[in-house]
């Protein structure tokens, strides 16, 4: 069942992962000894500590991690459905460019839901960052060959009713669903403004698309509490010398002027139920 976990306790609980990342990893059966994971519950993650990209399960602490996916191929970016059944996750097991897979939470049943002929001709779509609608019906995701700019698309969770839902000039992709309705991203509407990204939000219907932030920095990722009422998202608007990369900052839903940082970015992908 879904351990409903507030923003605060998901973030501090991504931190946690980072850190574990970078640690030392003792060998799968290993002894080792750890602190819990915050809030309890199960954390998926991917990782290339066996020489590729594969997708594990954290559950409870560090000391019990379970590899869920085990082949040549790269095996990443796992979302895990709200009730705690199923996880999305993106592969190019199929021999061409990254398709969406579903599997069952302990790594079985693997069913391909994307493999689109590109109408552009230049081979098969990319396709990434799967994320499941709170009621668990709906996937939202990225399509993006070289072709045509990247684009957000939505299906129902078992692979049928793909269709578009949002594009922009240049790019846009990495959705979050704000609520069973409504789906942000971030979007960059000209291709000469590299790094002026911003994050948008649309209803699944394709209307009342509007901009939630919008600056001259790139605004990325943005992912949204339980609840619906604040979300992270990086960006690179401190530009701090001492500090290159972008950095997570946390903002309430409606009070946009309420924000601060959290920790500099990280490459980690993470999702816990």
């Amino acid at each position: 069942m879904k351990n409903y976990l507030n923003s605060f306790t998901t973030v501090f609980t991504l931190l946690l992962v980072y850190l574990i990342c970078l640690s030392p990893q003792p060998a799968l059966g290993e002894d080792c000894q750890s602190e819990p994971i915050p809030g309890g519950g199960t954390i998926t993650f991917s990782s290339d500590r066996d020489g590729d990209w594969e997708i594990y399960a954290m559950e409870g602490s560090e000391c019990n991690i379970v590899k869920l996916t085990d082949n040549t191929f790269k095996d990443n970016l796992p979302a895990i459905s709200p009730d705690g059944t199923k996880i999305a996750f993106v592969s190019n097991r199929d021999g061409w460019n990254s398709e969406i897979f579903v599997m069952d939470i302990d790594g079985s049943n693997v069913i391909q839901l994307t493999n689109t002929k590109d109408p552009y001709h230049s081979g098969h779509p990319w396709h990434s960052s799967p994320e499941w609608s709170p009621d668990g019906t709906k996937i939202a995701y990225t399509e993006g060959p070289a072709a045509r700019n990247a684009q957000v698309r939505i299906m129902n969770s078992d692979g049928t009713g793909q269709r578009l839902l949002a594009n922009s000039p240049s790019d846009c992709g990495i959705p979050d669903w704000i609520n069973n309705y409504q789906v942000a991203f971030e979007s960059r509407e000209c291709s000469g403004c590299s790094n002026n990204y911003r994050i948008d939000v649309m209803n699944i219907d394709e209307t009342g698309r509007h901009t939630l932030v919008d600056t001259n920095y790139r605004e990325l990722a943005p992912r949204f509490s339980l609840d619906g009422s604040q979300f992270v998202f990086t960006s690179d608007r401190d530009e701090n010398p001492q500090r290159k990369n972008d950095e997570v900052y946390i903002r309430h839903y409606h009070d946009l002027k309420c924000r601060r940082e959290i920790v500099p970015r990280s490459e980690v992908q993470a999702e816990v139920v």
